[in-house]
């Protein structure tokens, strides 16, 4: 997913995987639903020349853009409206939320566009024999705002999290693609290991 979300255009992210483990314990039910499985950021400086950056930030005018994944498996009408609604549940904080499978049941997919016309999050079908073969099924809905008061609690609660959020603003300051990505985010495989990584987890 973190090769996917890094070479395709409609992305073009540098991404974190959130694991729950690292979580502070509280009580039962108290943390269900508010993990996202991946995180990722587009770093606006990455697409423009060095000018029109200066301009778009004297002017205030760069759009960061966060995004939120939840990964299942696979979808049917089994487990549809859990996992959509903790899509929904895990990003609600993000500007975009998405839920992400490797198999899905073309029966489900009416209702999936009727999910993310209420709901907004978007729906990708990720494949893990040819990453390039992945694609955008339903695209989320943009929000303008993060929401800060989720996002903060997902900074208290979540190692992962809070680390993903303390390099990201130190990224935005910096603004230098020489530094982002190679250090703080997932590795991004190049094909050769993507394969053996793929094999090595019998996921192919």
């Amino acid at each position: 997913m973190v090769k996917f979300l890094f070479e395709s255009p409609d992305f073009n992210l540098y991404s974190k995987t959130i694991f729950h483990e690292k979580s502070h314990k509280g009580k039962s039910g108290e943390n269900e639903w508010i993990h996202p499985d991946i995180v990722g950021v587009h770093f606006p400086f990455k697409d423009y020349e060095d000018e029109t950056f200066k301009l778009c930030k004297n002017l205030n005018q760069i759009s960061y853009k966060i995004y939120s994944f939840e990964l299942k498996i696979k979808l049917d009408f089994s487990n549809l409206r859990q996992s959509y609604f903790q899509a929904v549940s895990n990003s609600s904080w993000a500007n975009e939320g998405y839920l992400v499978a490797l198999e899905f049941d073309d029966e489900i997919m009416k209702e999936l566009w009727r999910l993310n016309n209420a709901f907004g999050i978007g729906f990708i079908k990720l494949d893990v024999k040819d990453i390039n073969d992945s694609k955008i099924i339903i695209k989320a809905r943009e929000k303008s705002n993060l929401k800060l008061i989720t996002l903060d609690l997902l900074v208290n609660k979540n190692k992962d999290f809070n680390e993903f959020i303390q390099n990201l603003n130190k990224d935005i300051n910096i603004s230098d693609i020489e530094r982002i990505g190679y250090k703080f985010y997932d590795e991004i495989y190049n094909d050769e290991k993507m394969q053996k990584y793929l094999k090595d987890k019998k996921i192919i």
